[in-house]
């Protein structure tokens, strides 16, 4: 049997409902109704309309978090899924909205359910006795870095994959969906984060600021990777894992790593300069580390003021905030990566500025494409001209008067 596929997720959600995408398959379409887009379900609409009254195998796949924009922006991840034959776009579903249907189904089939964690989905040995409901539950992608999160979600397809092959000659209904959404707000209120969503910016994953001084120096990030001697080591972005020294001001954060990881000790200082006219940029940036199975305590002052290169710096207008979907410090063997950075020392109380992203609006590719079509373009404008300046002849030949004789010298 072929099998078809029914793709669940809408493009934009208002962020005052954190929601998450579905993805609804089967091995026969036929029975599946039509949905407005952008329309959300239920979990128990997801079954009444989906699931109910199907036969066959019930899988359900849960990862912790998923969002519209792993679709977009991790589309080879999600291959699997993508070549299964049809597709049609319909809503995202409510909050935490895998948890509700994991309950849901778990109370509609009662006594016929079997759950399997990551780790045990590959040995898993199909068996047509195990009808009723199966859970699936992925590898987590939670307050991992972009690399990694793309790295997880082809995991996990591939995994999806795997079960399929094994139901390959059997009637099966399937939902892909998160337990959660990475839906997040970038600034303190979540109106000021709506207003001020750029368009080149990534989504952070905290709901709140990671570091918060006094309500005027905020800096949050998805990700924070600290690599030495190509040996990277991923941080947390929990706020409750740092703490705030009582040093930091509106212009510098120091901030130390809580025991509990690879690092005996770490501590990470940002500080910004105010220029002339109001705007900032970042002055350096100090991390002072000391490995569980070192005894000398390191460290590495990064330069992170150059406003020529956005991506390697940070800098901002006066009133604005600085974003950037991966901002890379490095110095000799060390090198400290922040995913989805927003930065903004002196900021008014409770409040962000808008984005100054540092992806600029005129690059490279864009100056290229219109030097082409300004070429094309006046070629076509030349060769149209031309066109036009053609004349016709002013007098023609009479066919019952004398022939028109031109002389010629010899």
């Amino acid at each position: 049997m072929n099998s078809e596929t029914i793709l669940i997720f809408m493009s934009l959600v208002t962020l005052s409902m954190a929601a998450s995408p579905a993805v609804i398959w089967s091995s026969d379409t036929s029975e599946h109704p039509t949905v407005v887009a952008g329309h959300t379900l239920t979990a128990n609409e997801v079954y009444d309309s989906y699931l109910k009254e199907n036969t066959g195998f019930q899988l359900l796949f849960l990862v912790d978090e998923l969002n519209v924009e792993d679709f977009l922006q991790y589309p080879k991840s999600f291959d699997v899924i993508q070549n299964l034959k049809s597709a049609a776009h319909l809503p995202l579903v409510e909050n935490q909205h895998g948890a509700a249907l994991l309950d849901v189904l778990k109370g509609k089939y009662q006594g016929h359910v079997l759950e399997l964690a990551s780790d045990k989905i590959k040995d898993w040995n199909f068996n047509v006795k195990n009808s009723g409901l199966l859970v699936f539950t992925l590898k987590s992608v939670k307050g991992t870095s972009s690399v990694e999160r793309e790295a997880i979600l082809t995991e996990n397809s591939n995994l999806i994959g795997g079960v399929l092959s094994k139901l390959k000659n059997h009637p099966y209904h399937a939902v892909l969906t998160g337990s959660g959404s990475s839906i997040h707000k970038r600034s303190i209120s979540e109106e000021q984060s709506v207003a001020n969503r750029h368009l080149l910016q990534a989504d952070v994953k905290t709901a709140y600021p990671l570091f918060n001084v006094s309500d005027c120096l905020y800096i949050d990030t998805s990700g924070i990777v600290f690599a030495v001697n190509k040996v990277k080591e991923s941080l947390p972005v929990d706020v409750a894992a740092w703490d705030v020294a009582t040093t930091s001001t509106c212009w510098k954060l120091e901030a130390s790593l809580k025991p509990g990881n690879n690092f005996s000790s770490f501590k990470l200082a940002i500080e910004f300069d105010k220029l002339k006219g109001g705007n900032w940029q970042c002055g350096n940036v100090t991390v002072t580390y000391k490995k569980n199975d070192e005894d000398v305590e390191k460290s590495e002052l990064f330069a992170c003021g150059d406003s020529n290169d956005l991506t390697n710096g940070m800098a901002a207008p006066s009133g604005m905030s600085y974003g950037c979907a991966a901002t890379v410090l490095a110095k000799n063997a060390t090198s400290i990566t922040f995913s989805s950075l927003q930065a903004q020392p002196g900021a008014k109380k409770g409040e962000w500025g808008s984005v100054y992203d540092c992806v600029g609006f005129f690059t490279m590719p864009l100056l290229t494409g219109l030097f082409i079509t300004f070429l094309l373009a006046a070629g076509l404008l030349v060769g149209i001209t031309s066109m036009m300046a053609i004349q016709t002849p002013d007098r023609f030949d009479d066919p019952k008067g004398p022939m028109i004789s031109v002389p010629t010298n010899e």
